[in-house]
């Protein structure tokens, strides 16, 4: 099987704010009005976020980018008023590398 695009998608309890949020994390507004409830963000070639107002949903999705330059990668998100959570290390191939995640709004 060939996997053309990806779609991964993060329910939402509280649209406008969490729409808000996504916006100062990736530094643009959506690249998709879906309707009034739904957006996209394009976040590779290939590859798309969408945030959807699903309260009953909310809380429960789980997103991992990988970023070939992961200090870059922080400093940009440091950048956009976030607290960086660096505590988390993954494992990979290579060795142990470090992973982060923005946290606060």
């Amino acid at each position: 099987m060939t996997m053309d695009v990806l779609f991964g998608g993060v329910p939402v309890r509280e649209f406008t704010g969490s729409l808000e949020w996504y916006t100062r994390l990736f530094g643009r507004p959506a690249d998709v009005l879906a309707h009034e409830h739904e957006v996209l963000k394009r976040v590779t070639d290939t590859g798309w976020l969408y945030i959807v107002h699903e309260p009953e949903r909310a809380g429960r999705s789980l997103v991992a980018i990988s970023v070939r330059n992961l200090e870059a990668a922080v400093a940009y998100i440091d950048g956009r008023g976030f607290s960086v959570d660096r505590s988390c290390r993954r494992a990979t191939r290579d060795g142990s590398r470090q992973s982060a995640t923005p946290t606060g709004t």
